[in-house]
């Protein structure tokens, strides 16, 4: 019996625990960008920018939040690198813009 109630009262202090830090991550977030109004990762990329590790979209605007495909990050690790050839290997799901991949 006692078993049981130290069982149930640890499930709900794991949930009420989970739940809180994703509201107060979130939270603290939100905050953050509210009062610097600074993207977290603003420095970084800007520098990656400047060095021509990535290049943004079409307008050069760089998307802080925005998802990044594998071929972005085979692009940015090539870019490291200073890698050029071109394998010959394909991936059907990947299209070449501009000598530049982009997700399809």
């Amino acid at each position: 019996m006692l078993f049981k109630r130290i069982r149930k009262f640890s499930a709900i202090v794991i949930a009420l625990a989970m739940s809180l830090s994703a509201f107060a991550t979130s939270y603290a977030q939100d905050l953050l960008v509210a009062n610097n109004k600074v993207h977290w990762a603003q420095e970084k990329m800007q520098k990656w920018y400047d060095l021509g590790v990535i290049k943004g979209d079409e307008n050069g605007d760089l998307m802080y939040d925005a998802y990044i495909s594998r071929a972005e990050v085979v692009t940015i690790v090539n870019n490291v690198f200073g890698f050029q050839s071109k394998a010959s290997q394909q991936f059907n799901d990947v299209k070449e813009i501009h000598g530049m991949l982009m997700n399809c």
